[in-house]
Parts: structure tokens; C-alpha cells; sequence
């Protein structure tokens, strides 16, 4: 049903000034709820960000050529970096 086949309707139910606060309250506790876990998640995202930039500058202070190692440690954070 579409936004306009609800305003053809003649008897659109009614919610009282109660329900309308009640409906407005638990959506701006939803929302807050959500705003707390993308915040967390970013939080989370960024720490991770900084350990990986960390390590490759780690890294890229090391010798100006890679050993074997090194080129497989470069290799896991790069994949480590595109998994997020």
C-alpha cells in the first residue's frame, strides 16, 4: 500500500496524544540506541585503523628492502586494512 492509497482512506485511525508520545519516545530511544552502537562500531573501526597504520609505518621504517618476512607482514596488514 502506498502513501497515497493511505490518504484515500476515509477512516484513518486515530492515535491519541498518549500514544503519539509513546510511539515519539520509543523511537528517539531506538535512535539513540543505534547513534551508541554506530558510535562504538566507529570507535572500534578507527583503533583498528590506527593499529594497522602503526604497523606499516613500523615497517616502512625498516630496511629500504623488504626480506621475505617483511614483504608477507606488508602483505597481511594490507589485507588486514581492506578487510574492514
Amino acid at each position: 500500500m502506498s502513501y497515497l492509497d493511505l490518504l484515500e482512506l476515509e477512516n484513518i485511525p486515530k492515535l491519541s496524544d498518549d500514544e503519539t508520545n509513546a510511539v515519539k519516545k520509543l523511537l528517539e530511544q531506538e535512535k539513540a540506541t543505534e547513534q551508541k552502537r554506530l558510535k562504538q562500531e566507529e570507535d572500534k573501526l578507527d583503533t583498528q585503523s590506527k593499529g594497522v597504520r602503526d604497523r606499516l609505518k613500523q615497517l616502512n621504517k625498516g630496511s629500504s628492502r623488504d626480506t621475505a618476512e617483511m614483504s608477507e607482514q606488508r602483505t597481511a596488514v594490507h589485507k588486514q586494512r581492506q578487510g574492514y
